[in-house]
Formats: structure tokens, C-alpha cells, sequence
């Protein structure tokens, strides 16, 4: 079943009831011990001894301890007010126990981290918008002008740049060598436009992504 996930951030107005935790002020990373980051949640995969050695979790609060459940076990953190379902707030945790003997842990990060990355994303995403502009303003307001059109009648910039590559289309529009030249330099800025935006809205493993691919493409051309 898909795990929940949540832009949501922590705002103190409600109390949550259940089975509590005391969520960890600290965790080491050890052998038999991996973590990745989905959203606005950490999740760990490794051995039971590794899970109680890292911090995140008492042994007898793990799945198949005596009074837990086989399977799997959720917790709520103790002292933390959500308003919203539980599943997001912050330090609710899910242990699962998986086919190989090792266990999965989900960990909603804590509120602090939350707003952190909410106010970095907002950093990134307005520095990411001032950059685009200065490069636009770099071009004549012309190309630029027709550039932006051209991209919202063909449906993207790739389509812009089949047209300013195809002859029988250059001629048949009667595109001059030098106007042709000006667009498909344009379409360039226009493509680090994008990727600038997309960087700022990307996690990092993404990020690396589209950097990636913008040097293949780089290379392609």
C-alpha cells in the first residue's frame, strides 16, 4: 500500500492520541544501517541491532517484541501537536519487518526540518527566478517576445527549435540566416531558464539529474 506523503508544515493547534514515542534528538548512522531521504520523511533500512544502536527506536518498541505487533508498528511522538492526520506529523514513525529479517523505518522529520527545507525551498525557487530574469534581459525584448510565443503555440521549446532547424520550414517562412541564428541562441537561455527552475524545485538526487542531463545534452549539440 502507497505510503502518504505531505508538503504539510508542523503548526501546533491540535493534540494527537495513541500510542506514544519519544522521537530521537539525534541519530548515528552505523554499519548494517542506510538511509534515504522521500520528502519530508527519512527512511531506514538495516538490522534491528543497528535500528536501536542509530537512536531511532527502543528494542522493545520494535515489531514482534513482546507486546507489538508482528508485522509492523506506528508510533506517535510524545509531546508533538499536529492538525492534521497523524501520518504527517512530525516524528511519527512506522517500523516494518521486511522478508530478509531486516527492518524499514519511516520517520517523519522534525518540525524544525520541515520549515528549514520549506524556507530553503523559497530561497532557492527566488534566486532561481532572479537568475532567469538576468539572463533574459540579456536578449533583445524582441526575440524574447517571440521566443515566449512561440513556445506556447508549439507546445515547447523543442518544437520552437525542430521549426529554426527544418529547412523546408525556413523556407517556406522566408526566416533570414541571421533571425535564425538570434532564436536558436535564444532557445539556449531559454533552456537554462528551465533548468535554473527546475533545479530550485528539485531535491538534490534529482537535481544531479537534470544536471546530468543538461551536459549530455550539452555534448549532443
Amino acid at each position: 500500500m502507497a505510503e502518504p506523503q505531505s508538503n504539510q508544515v508542523y503548526r501546533p493547534e491540535s493534540k494527537s492520541k495513541g500510542r506514544f514515542y519519544d522521537p530521537p534528538e539525534e541519530i548515528k548512522l552505523g554499519n548494517g544501517l542506510s538511509r534515504i531521504e522521500e520528502g519530508n520523511r527519512w527512511v531506514f533500512v538495516g538490522t534491528r541491532e543497528a535500528v536501536v544502536s542509530a537512536g531511532i527506536v527502543p528494542m522493545h518498541l520494535l515489531p514482534g517484541q513482546p507486546g507489538q505487533p508482528k508485522n509492523s508498528v506506528s508510533l506517535r511522538p510524545r509531546g508533538v501537536c499536529f492538525d492534521g492526520s497523524v501520518h504527517f506529523a512530525p516524528g511519527y514513525i512506522r517500523i516494518f519487518q521486511k522478508g530478509d529479517g531486516r527492518l524499514r523505518v519511516v520517520l517523519n522529520m522534525s518540525a524544525e526540518e520541515v520549515n528549514l527545507r520549506e524556507r530553503e525551498r523559497q530561497k532557492r525557487e527566488a534566486d532561481a527566478a532572479a537568475a532567469s530574469s538576468a539572463l533574459l534581459a540579456e536578449l533583445p525584448a524582441s526575440i524574447v517576445s517571440y521566443c515566449e510565443s512561440a513556445i506556447k503555440i508549439s507546445g515547447g521549446r523543442w518544437a520552437v527549435e525542430q521549426w529554426f532547424n527544418s529547412p523546408e520550414w525556413l523556407a517556406q517562412s522566408e526566416v533570414a540566416p541571421k533571425t535564425r541564428r538570434q532564436v536558436l541562441d535564444a532557445l539556449k537561455v531559454f533552456e537554462l531558464v528551465e533548468i535554473e527552475r527546475r533545479l530550485s524545485k528539485s531535491p538534490m538526487k534529482e537535481a544531479k539529474s537534470v544536471i546530468s542531463a543538461a551536459k549530455q545534452s550539452s555534448v549532443r549539440n
